[in-house]
């Protein structure tokens, strides 16, 4: 299954803080936030906000609940995520990619 990092602030935490952490973590990058996308997005156990990164510095070795890491076109990705069996994290990381492609539109 293709999705994006995600998971809860540890007590204490912003969520931008958890966001870092995740993405550590899940991928093996550090990063920078270098913004939001609008909105909150559903999944079948929380509501997650995705932050715009970029990594900073080497991928290191990511933890055990990630087999693979790979970047993606927007278009790359929908293919990817298509193929989840998980209907409600489907459609969650769908309109992830969504919200971002009329984010890029926008900018343009």
């Amino acid at each position: 299954m293709w999705t994006f990092p995600k998971g809860r602030p540890d007590p204490g935490e912003s969520p931008e803080q958890a966001a870092l952490r995740e993405v550590k973590e899940e991928t093996g990058y550090s990063a920078e936030i270098t913004g939001m996308l609008p909105g909150e997005f559903k999944g079948g156990t929380t509501v997650n906000r995705y932050f715009l990164m970029k990594p900073v510095g080497q991928q290191g070795k990511p933890d055990s609940e990630t087999w693979s890491t790979r970047w993606a076109t927007i278009e790359e990705a929908r293919e990817l995520i298509g193929e989840s069996k998980n209907a409600k994290g489907r459609a969650r990381d769908l309109a992830v990619l969504d919200a971002l492609s009329l984010m890029t539109r926008i900018q343009q």
